[in-house]
């Protein structure tokens, strides 16, 4: 059989659809960082020698109804601390030679 096997009648009479638009397969996939850069969800802060985030680890065992004279649990809790990041940078490269740019569609 002359030509190539992987195309048949119908696909080698037909033009490619290419999406002129990049799916994005790397950061959307790391649901942290595509939250960080995706509209609303990056925050600014100004400075500050760290960044220091309120966490919440667990659950308060006292929180419920109680009726009439009911005892009231008064054990103390925990479940709250907070988290300290250091400043960090972040750099990437793209590039492009100039036959690359040359064979891009406008």
């Amino acid at each position: 059989m002359a030509g190539n096997a992987n195309f048949d009648e119908i696909l080698t009479t037909t033009l490619n659809n290419y999406v002129p638009k990049l799916t994005d397969n790397i950061f959307s996939a790391r649901p942290l960082f595509y939250a960080l850069t995706n509209g609303s969800g990056l925050r600014t802060v100004s400075g500050g020698a760290q960044i220091v985030v309120p966490i919440i680890y667990g659950a308060n065992s006292t929180a419920k109804s109680y009726a009439g004279t009911e005892t009231i649990d008064i054990a103390a809790q925990t479940g709250l601390t907070s988290a300290a990041y250091d400043w960090g940078q972040y750099a990437a490269t793209v590039t492009i030679n100039g036959l690359e740019e040359a064979k891009k569609q406008r």
